[in-house]
């Protein structure tokens, strides 16, 4: 998918951005890149976890904070971080410059490099793109104002080309919303307080413009919480029970109202937050740096030392400054297009966790500053479809789209969706996927499709509730013996925060067992770190298992909302539309239809929402051109959000033309019509529906001995000895990138 920019770019020299979902993805990418004649000045953008190398720095968990710190210690002998000041060497590295052995590099390769020439990679790396005609990154990189700020990233007169873009609609949305526990907000009040109280004027102005945020939506969550409810002027939105329970949702009207008693609801008090902000930030950096200077002339060693650890102490927590620029971002981005986008957001108080939230349910808001920037924007992915639809949620038209055939044939693709096992009907619903007999009909399936499938399998559950439900249930019913004995490596993603060790741990044991011969299995979950952005290709999985479909989770309260807010655009368009067939045709319209009660609602809001708006002074900001907009309905979003996750995890195998696999779809839903229509294209050219497990498991036996045969492995590449490379070069040929 395509879009090119109306606008003239400006005369600057044209460059590519390149942007994948994960660091990994990238990797992938570079890997990609060097099998090509192109040879960009490139660049890799990442974050210091990626890139930093400072002995201690690397160790702690937030290296943004400790890095800044040593920032503010950087005038003097022994202070800063001497890679940062040696970054130069890095920058000039022949090795990196056109021509040069690592040309082509990815993060791995700069950080070794770095170590080697005592440099930092992270600040290499932000110089580096400054000139760079490639710069490749994850998301964030471009969806987030703000890191494009910090990067000096200008979308103008670049191609910005952005891979797995099936993700992006999730990555906008967060982009453009905040949550903010109570225990956050309260530090914020604090901190800016203190502030007040010790600072010189100008900051504390800059504070106390803070403060009035903070404490307006710290009022507002106390009238949520308590009693007082006069303090909230909205109704709440009416989603299911469940939800209802979770949190209460209000009208982006109610975020104006709460922003406009702070006389915050103009575009030039944003830009004032952004400013104070900054004001803060450099007060910081410079305070540190004075008081450094103060400890070199200092007489005695102790009083020195109090001193310095008194000036360390910055005026705002890494937390709480985090906090506010993202709500200050979020605001940006609510109050922009002439504030044509209230009504796209959500302001919350989440019960739960006592906090207050801010959603955005639009990914148009947060797309359309860089649809309307760059040259051209270019989306690629196998799981778009519906594509009309997606576009729809971007708020962009894409001219140019094309949707492919997979390049593979039916000798090397087995797809089956099985609709029973032992007479057991397989439709999972909610209700149903967690009952004996079905999972005992699901467990017979897979151990049917584990005996006769080589190397690895991948089975794939709706949500990790589920998966250690299945688990527990075969390990009572000695299924999962059966399953390990056919299947020695068996590995199953954990859900815990802080698992990416342990995720890649288990993923390099099963990837060694495949290898080695012994044949794995690796049980995950849809949407989860196994279905997406990693490769198994040939034996590292021969066949892929999709268990039930994994809608989103109807009681989550941003689904519910998600989807009340669908119906009603959907409902809005509709009345726009009758309402512009009437006025283009008055003679033939006879007393027209009275408006349902959901289209006086939202005559209702917009009316108010409009009020508010002719009351607040707007100040210039940046506009977007009203078109109407045809997003789908909330029953189609929430389908299409179920089966985008399947198509994606499938994907996993079949990753080169040589390639073969299979995939089964466990479920009587993947029968219907209307479920097969939003699967892959290449998939639906392939799907066989089956009843029982039987007859297709003797199919798939016979499908792997006649694939085995016409599609042997391919031939491992030979390793370039490594007195014949440089010392660089043979580091990078030690790891497989030559």
């Amino acid at each position: 998918m395509t879009r090119r920019s109306p606008k003239p770019a400006p005369q600057t020299k044209m460059r590519v951005m390149l942007c994948t979902r994960t660091q990994a993805q990238v990797t992938q990418l570079v890997r990609e890149l060097r099998k090509t004649v192109y040879r960009p000045r490139m660049c890799v953008l990442a974050s210091r976890d990626f890139y930093c190398i400072h002995k201690s720095v690397s160790r702690k968990p937030n290296k943004n904070a400790e890095c800044e710190k040593l920032e503010q210690r950087r005038t003097g002998p022994m202070g800063g971080c001497r890679h940062r000041v040696n970054k130069q060497r890095l920058v000039s590295c022949p090795d990196l410059l056109p021509g040069g052995r690592c040309e082509v590099h990815d993060v791995e390769t700069l950080v070794e490099l770095g170590r080697d020439l005592d440099a930092c990679p992270y600040y290499t790396a932000k110089a580096m793109a400054k000139d760079a005609e490639l710069l490749l990154a994850t998301y964030n990189y471009i969806v987030d104002p703000g890191i494009r700020e910090t990067f000096g990233i200008d979308c103008r007169n670049t191609v910005v080309i952005i891979d797995e873009a099936h993700n992006l609609e999730d990555a906008l949305v967060e982009v453009s919303s905040c949550h903010l526990p109570v225990t956050l907000l309260q530090q914020c009040f604090e901190e800016l307080r203190a502030v007040i109280d010790t600072q010189q004027p100008a900051l504390q102005k800059d504070a106390a413009l803070l403060l009035r945020l903070v404490d307006a939506l710290l009022r507002w969550r106390e009238g949520c919480h308590g009693g007082a409810e006069a303090a909230v002027t909205a109704t709440s939105s009416s989603c299911n029970d469940e939800a209802s329970a979770k949190a209460r949702v209000f009208a982006g009207s109610e975020l104006l109202s709460l922003l406009d008693a702070a006389h915050l609801a103009d575009w030039g008090a944003v830009v004032q937050l952004s400013a104070a902000m900054e004001s803060l930030a450099v007060a910081d950096l410079n305070r540190g740096r004075k008081n450094k200077q103060q400890q070199e002339g200092a007489a005695q060693a102790e009083e020195a030392r109090r001193k310095q650890r008194r000036a360390n102490q910055q005026l705002l927590s890494g937390p709480v400054s985090i906090a506010l620029k993202d709500t200050i971002k979020v605001i940006r981005f609510f109050l922009s297009g002439e504030r044509s986008f209230v009504n796209d957001f959500k302001l919350v108080y989440e019960k739960e966790d006592d906090s207050v939230s801010v959603w955005c349910m639009y990914p148009g808001v947060a797309f359309f500053p860089i649809a309307n920037a760059a040259l051209s924007v270019i989306l690629t992915s196998g799981t778009l479809a519906p594509m009309g639809l997606f576009c729809s949620e971007l708020g962009t038209s894409f001219p140019i789209t094309i949707e492919l055939n997979h390049f593979v044939t039916h000798e090397q693709v087995f797809v089956s969706a099985v609709t029973s096992s032992g007479g057991v009907d397989l439709t999972l619903t909610y209700q149903r996927v967690q009952q004996r007999n079905v999972m005992d009909a699901i467990g017979a399936a897979l151990l049917a499709i584990a005996q006769v499938t080589p190397g690895g399998l991948l089975c794939f559950f709706p949500s990790y509730g589920v998966m250690n439900h299945f688990c527990r249930h075969f390990a009572e019913t000695g299924v999962m013996d059966k399953l390990r004995a056919c299947k020695p490596a068996f590995f199953t993603e954990e859900q815990r925060r802080g698992g990416a060790a342990s995720f890649a741990a288990s993923l390099g044991a099963y990837k060694a067992a495949i290898s080695a011969g012994r044949g794995g299995a690796f049980l995950g979950v849809c949407r989860g770190k196994l279905s997406e952005g990693l490769d198994f290709a040939d034996d590292m999985a021969r066949t892929v298992v999709v268990i039930g479909i994994p809608y989103p989770a109807v009681q989550d309260p941003r689904v519910a909302t998600k989807r009340q807010y669908n119906d009603q655009q959907c409902a809005q368009a509709r009345l726009c539309a009758q309402q512009q067939q009437q006025t283009q045709q008055p003679q033939l319209s006879s007393s027209p239809s009275p408006p349902t009660s959901q289209q006086q609602q939202l005559l209702q809001q917009q009316q108010q929402t409009q009020q508010q708006l002719s009351s607040s002074p707007a100040s210039q900001q940046p506009h977007e051109p009203q078109q109407q907009r045809t997003i789908s309905d909330g029953s189609t979003w929430y389908t299409l959000q179920g089966l985008r996750a399947v198509n994606q995890a499938v994907g996993r195998i079949i990753r080169h033309r040589g390639d073969y696999g299979a995939v089964v779809l466990l479920d009587a839903r993947y029968a219907r019509p209307s479920t097969v229509a939003q699967l892959s294209r290449w998939l639906r050219g392939f799907l066989h529906v089956d009843v029982g497990i039987t007859e297709p498991a003797s199919r798939l036996a016979r499908f792997f001995a006649n694939a085995a045969v016409k599609f042997p492995p391919p031939q491992a590449q030979p390793v370039v000895p490594a007195q014949e490379l440089s010392p660089v070069a043979a580091l990078l040929n030690k790891h497989g990138k030559l």
